[in-house]
């Protein structure tokens, strides 16, 4: 996967990229062979953050890992988009909030 992306659409090497929901880091791996100038990964499993940071190390990966639900990240982002699109746009829409907001969750450290 990663390498077709690479090749079909030059979208890894020399860029940064987030892995969103990383898991065990397999990806963020890859796109650093690819080529990656950054990596960083999210999850909100801190087992999971665990291993990756493993997988990193034997890899000799860096990347920044944050343990988040990124759909907080998301609401955060859409939220300050939305404020600054409302000051120039009467049109733009807030979209709607999920029933329970997740909590962001420490960090557990940089690989």
């Amino acid at each position: 996967m990663v390498f077709a992306i690479e090749q079909g659409y030059g979208d890894i090497k020399g860029k940064a990229v987030a892995d969103l929901g990383c898991g065990c880091g397999m990806l963020t791996i890859a796109t650093h062979e690819a080529g990656a100038s950054y990596n960083i990964g999210f999850d909100v499993d801190a087992d999971a953050l665990r291993v990756c940071k493993e997988n990193l190390r034997e890899h000799d990966v860096t990347a920044d890992l944050i343990q988040t639900d990124i759909r907080c990240l998301l609401l955060s982002l859409s939220s300050s988009n939305n404020t600054n699109d409302n000051d120039n746009n009467n049109n733009t829409t807030t979209p709607s909030q999920p029933s329970q907001q997740p909590q962001q969750q420490p960090n557990p450290g940089n690989a």
